[in-house]
């Protein structure tokens, strides 16, 4: 499954994707190996990009500075854009 999704105003450190199937589903480490993570300015330009093992290592949902990078996301009108390709290992059918 190749993945290429734009996500307007949320920065990619607040998401959380998952894969499942009828079948099985993969941990989120998989997950996060196969994708990169950047957040795009309004040229389309990559401001930052964040890839595996840990792409959100420098972001703690718990930390007090992390509201003034949410808010300097919004003010640089920023999106998430999230691609890749994740290998989808059984399907029933």
């Amino acid at each position: 499954m190749n993945i290429d999704i734009d996500f307007p105003n949320v920065p990619c450190y607040l998401l959380d994707i998952g894969v499942s199937t009828s079948v099985n589903s993969m941990e989120t480490n998989e997950i996060l190996e196969r994708l990169v993570f950047k957040h795009m300015d309004q040229n389309e330009n990559a401001v930052l990009s964040m890839t595996a093992p840990n792409p959100f290592s420098d972001f703690n949902i718990n930390d007090d500075k992390l509201s003034s990078k949410i808010k300097e996301f919004y003010d640089n009108e920023q999106y998430c854009n999230v691609e890749g390709t994740i290998e989808i290992t059984k399907v029933t059918g």
